[in-house]
């Protein structure tokens, strides 16, 4: 249990496990006449509390809930020495929870608020990844495009003990031509060589600058 304000957000921001982040598809397209979708992760709800209990203790969190007409108001109050804060977000019902799935999401979107989870929005995700339809339900993602989502989550996880590589990567990302992303890590030599002494994290770099890349051709083409 952390007890000073900075230890308690940088608690609270902390990444998960990736085996514990859940996967859903967002924002359908068809592509090849086939539905993609963009990969997007989130918490389960018991994550979250488990969260607030490991880095404050149930004592010292608090969860209030009020309508806001149609929405579910989630005010989740944290208590850091002798003074409370809070924050709050809103969710609407659910088509399977109802009225406790917008509960759910209120809590999600006020925690994340704290820290709890943020990251997951910022996950490097905008490749559309392949899914299929069953009758008229779906789409869901293939078994190759789940274990693509799979790998961008470990990736981030495994980046996020690199501040230096994944800043590097994030300057990439933002180039516009093969040959800036080159000059970039020529003048970054550095920093590329101490990611080379990883192999592993040298694995990594390698197969994200690779979708950047073909994230570039795509463009052009």
């Amino acid at each position: 249990m952390t007890s000073d304000a900075e230890g308690v957000l940088a608690s609270l921001r902390s990444r998960f496990a990736p085996n514990v982040v859940l996967l859903m598809g967002g924002h359908p397209i068809t592509r090849n006449e086939e539905p993609h979708m963009k990969p997007l992760f989130y918490l389960n709800r018991t994550h979250v509390i488990e969260r607030l209990d490991e880095v404050l203790s149930p004592l010292d969190w608090s969860d209030e809930y009020f309508q806001a007409g149609s929405a579910t108001v989630c005010k989740l109050s944290i208590r850091i020495g002798d003074t409370w804060y809070s924050k709050s977000d809103a969710s609407g019902d659910t088509d399977i929870g109802g009225e406790k799935g917008a509960a759910t999401g209120a809590l999600k979107r006020a925690a994340s608020k704290w820290g709890v989870g943020s990251y997951l929005y910022k996950v490097d995700n905008d490749e559309y990844l392949p899914g299929f339809y069953v009758g008229d339900r779906g789409p869901f993602f293939t078994t190759e495009a789940k274990e693509s989502a799979s790998r961008l989550l470990w990736d981030d996880w495994f980046l996020s003990n690199d501040p230096s590589a994944m800043a590097l990567l994030g300057l990439c990302k933002g180039c516009t031509s093969e040959e800036d992303i080159k000059k970039l890590l020529d003048s970054n030599s550095e920093i590329v060589k101490n990611i080379a002494k990883n192999e592993n994290m040298l694995d990594v770099f390698k197969r994200t600058l690779k979708r950047y890349k073909g994230a570039l051709n795509k463009e052009k083409n």
